[in-house]
């Protein structure tokens, strides 16, 4: 903060919060001056009136912390999904709720440089990284839970390459399982930057002794039967850098570690939330008219 920075440049983030410190770095409160920052378990106050903007990694959002926040107008999710804030109390409030999705483009990098031209790769999974992936692919489905089994079946009979970016909750836990395994076709690559706990390892295991994976690349993996499928030549298992892939990573004295495009992309998120001028928001707020 310098001496010749204008009055107006250091008052404009005042109604901002930023609430959790594993990835507030010094490059995000150089780019936000003013800015409030909360840790996890810090006692807030009362209320805070003047935030409009609250910008969570991890915190839970609903209706209890948004009555300590009666001016809200938009939550900021530092992660790739809303699943930590109630939408329907921010609906009831019209607040607007969107994500950062700060590793969507490293992420799916990492995926991409896999996957080689012209395979036909079935996607599981919809979501932000998913989305930056098919920007740079071609011959591409995608499914999820909710597709119909028959569909995901057909699917799985032709893909030379899946790819699994499904979220983990209760849908998806053990979701690639013997019965699903066992519908895909021989010499298939699988490459998965999900939670460890999407996959059923034993099962996994199964799958790779039948001999019908080709290659397999598990940025995660969680610890059962993880030293037997590591010990399989054609598994490439990477302990969670896909998030880091091709970008330099910022390691901070307030915060964690995070690639170095982060701050800036925050601040143009946090901008667009102020101009209410936010796109493709999870749930778009929407200003109230009086006639």
């Amino acid at each position: 903060m310098t001496i010749n920075q204008p009055l107006k440049s250091l008052q404009m983030y005042n109604d901002v919060l930023l609430k959790d410190k594993a990835d507030i770095v010094e490059s995000v409160l150089e780019r936000l001056p003013n800015v409030q920052v909360l840790g996890a378990y810090e006692r807030p106050k009362d209320t805070y009136p003047e935030v409009k903007v609250l910008s969570v990694k991890f915190s839970k959002i609903g209706k209890q912390t948004l009555n300590k926040y009666p001016n809200l107008e938009w939550i900021v999710c530092r992660s790739h999904g809303v699943d930590m804030v109630n939408l329907k109390d921010c609906k009831d409030k019209n607040i607007g709720v969107v994500a950062l999705s700060p590793t969507a483009v490293p992420c799916a990098n990492w995926i991409k440089d896999k996957i080689k031209e012209d395979d036909a790769v079935l996607i599981f999974g919809n979501g932000s990284i998913s989305k930056e992936l098919q920007k740079h692919i071609g011959n591409f489905n995608v499914v999820n839970t909710k597709t119909a089994q028959e569909e995901v079946d057909r699917y799985l009979a032709f893909a030379k390459t899946i790819v699994i970016t499904l979220p983990l909750n209760d849908s998806t836990k053990g979701y690639f399982d013997d019965v699903l395994f066992s519908k895909i076709r021989k010499e298939v690559d699988i490459i998965s930057i999900s939670r460890g706990e999407v996959i059923s390892n034993p099962a996994l295991v199964n799958f790779i002794a039948s001999g019908k994976l080709k290659q397999g690349h598990f940025d995660m993996l969680t610890s059962d039967h993880r030293p037997q499928i590591t010990e399989f030549p054609n598994i490439r298992y990477y302990e969670h850098v896909s998030w880091s892939y091709n970008q330099p990573i910022i390691k901070g004295k307030i915060g964690g570690y995070v690639n170095s495009n982060f701050a800036d992309d925050l601040k143009k998120l946090i901008d667009k939330c102020k101009e209410n001028t936010i796109e493709d928001a999870h749930l778009k707020r929407h200003e109230r008219v009086w006639f």
